[in-house]
């Protein structure tokens, strides 16, 4: 029970790698340089043969997990692609903070010319309720 809960914190190592059939020369065992100066090892296994020949060596509850796994993954995906449809047609509208910027009196409209700064306020015409 000791060593349980001194092994409650772990770091599980491990890896995956796929390769087309025949690239494999030699496989040895990884190590592991740890804090303490120790080394550990982990030894490698391998798993050959065709997708179909893979998955025959499967249990039945290893086939079934795989399964229930896989739908899930397409489930996600289709949720996926059907948030994003939805994210590209969306319109956001948001309170953007910022100084307004200087407004000017144009007499006539002319740009060039440009009159009085005006500040920022309501049109005095309308009257609220």
């Amino acid at each position: 029970m000791d060593m349980m809960r001194d092994m409650a914190n772990l770091t599980l190592v491990y890896g995956m790698r796929l390769l087309p059939e025949g690239e494999v020369k030699e496989i040895g065992n990884a190590t592991l340089k740890l804090v303490n100066g120790n080394e550990a090892h982990v030894t490698m296994h391998v798993l050959e043969g065709s997708r179909a020949e893979i998955e025959a060596q499967l249990t039945p509850e290893q086939r079934a997990t795989r399964a229930e796994l896989r739908q899930r993954g397409e489930r996600l995906a289709s949720d996926l692609a059907s948030l994003r449809a939805k994210a590209a047609s969306a319109k956001l509208y948001a309170n953007v903070p910022r100084v307004p910027p200087v407004v000017r009196v144009l007499a006539r409209g002319d740009l060039a010319n440009p009159g009085a700064v005006v500040s920022p306020g309501g049109i005095v015409a309308v009257t609220g309720p």
